[in-house]
């Protein structure tokens, strides 16, 4: 990337609502390099970052949020050496992820960077199967998951190994009588 890289994420509220109008700060040896404002979705991006190290933060109302622990409030990157789609931040803890439900993180990333999701999901099944549909509904990627709980990371390849076009794609988890589908943007 010849001007930089891109850092990003979204911001959480309260039983994982989006949360606009927080102030995320990028610091660069301890004053303020770049400062953006999370929108309607709760999406952040700085654009153009040169490498180096960096510490992100986010706030509203005068209050940190924190990446997901209920009290870590800070990124660290040493230095930044690739586009990261993962920055999320949350008010309180990260919610618990519901019996009948799964997670992606990262569910915006570029795989051309090394970039990939996680798919996560908390069962009490003994196993699963993954799917990536395209958006025409084409099978993209399968997995069989003998353990539900460690999960499966995509790292934006088909079956073939080459990498998949920008646009969103959608994973679908099938585990005993749960069906579930969420979506995935791929953006080089």
């Amino acid at each position: 990337m010849s001007g930089g890289y891109t850092v990003s994420g979204y911001c959480y509220g309260f039983l994982d609502a989006p949360l606009s109008d927080v102030y995320v700060y990028l610091y660069y040896n301890g004053t303020i390099y770049y400062s953006a404002c999370s929108d309607s979705n709760g999406y952040f991006a700085f654009n153009n970052v040169p490498s180096a190290y960096y510490e992100l933060f986010a706030e509203k109302d005068a209050a940190s949020l924190n990446i997901g622990d209920g009290s870590t409030t800070k990124y660290t990157y040493y230095p930044l050496n690739q586009d990261r789609f993962d920055g999320n931040f949350y008010q309180g803890a990260a919610p618990s992820l519901p019996s009948e439900d799964f997670r992606i993180w990262n569910n915006a990333f570029n795989p051309k960077n090394g970039g990939y999701c996680l798919i996560k999901a908390d069962w009490q099944e003994p196993s699963a199967t993954v799917k990536v549909y395209d958006i025409a509904g084409r099978l993209v990627k399968t997995w069989d998951v003998s353990d539900t709980g460690s999960g499966v990371s995509w790292d934006g390849r088909d079956r073939s190994g080459a990498i998949v076009a920008n646009g969103i794609y959608f994973v679908h988890i099938e585990c005993g009588s749960i069906k579930k589908a969420h979506p995935v943007m791929i953006k080089k």
